[in-house]
């Protein structure tokens, strides 16, 4: 763990007002509190632009604050795709607030992606693994040696080879689903009936058109990609 002296800082943002997202008080952390190692989650298309270089930003495009947990978070979902997440090594430098739920922080949403403090944790390392293993390293070049060049390069490739079957399989099931959502979500009732009998006799789910791409099994998105195939070839609404 780090100090993290966010109250010292000048340019340390008011994140009170966020409540209404967290869902509990965001306060900051006192001083000289010890910060603990901190993961983010960037789903699968951010993460590929995080692997290639080309990520500005940690926060999501429709979140107001950005944020991060800790080894401890027990996640909601499953990520089947194995994206990994990104290590912050300097938490202190992005001024982390205690978003008032234990293990979840935040920050402001103009946090910036370093890539020489932050760094991709492949899905394989367990977090609390990959914070033990890494406590005390400052920079990706420290943290690189710890987990190995060659171990970490090949698991960057293989990532970005999922990520990028992730990415051209939810694109295409994106273009061939969009006239099924449409009608699901339809202000027309007999569009929306129509939409859900041909889901129905298809076997298809409200979940599979709304979950996260990568959070869906391996088998569930070939079913789902099966079925909107056959949907465009029939066109039954």
């Amino acid at each position: 763990m780090v100090n993290c002296p966010a109250h010292q800082s000048g340019g340390d943002p008011d994140l009170r007002q966020f409540r209404y997202h967290t869902g509990a008080q965001p306060t900051r952390l006192a001083p000289d509190e010890p910060c603990p190692p901190l993961f983010r989650d960037l789903g699968f298309e951010a993460m590929s632009r995080f692997l290639r270089g080309d990520l500005k930003r940690l926060c999501g495009p429709l979140s107001p604050i950005t944020y991060m947990r800790t080894a401890d978070y027990v996640e909601p979902y499953t990520d089947y795709g194995q994206t990994g997440r990104v290590l912050m090594l300097a938490p202190e430098t992005i001024i982390p607030w205690h978003s008032g739920v234990e293990t979840v922080y935040i920050g402001p949403r103009e946090i910036r992606v370093d890539y020489e403090t932050m760094i991709f944790i492949p899905a394989e390392i367990p977090l609390k693994d990959a914070a033990e293993r890494l406590s005390g390293t400052r920079t990706f070049s420290e943290a690189v040696e710890v987990l190995g060049a060659h171990y970490f390069q090949e698991a960057r490739i293989e990532t970005l080879v999922r990520l990028d079957h992730l990415q051209q399989t939810h694109n295409e099931t994106e273009r061939l689903a969009a006239p099924l959502r449409q009608r699901y979500q339809s202000l027309n009732s007999d569009e929306r009936e129509a939409a859900r009998d041909w889901m129905m006799r298809m076997g298809l789910t409200e979940s599979d058109l709304s979950t996260a791409w990568h959070h869906l099994p391996d088998e569930r998105r070939e079913f789902v990609i099966q079925a909107v195939q056959e949907i465009t070839e029939v066109n039954p609404c």
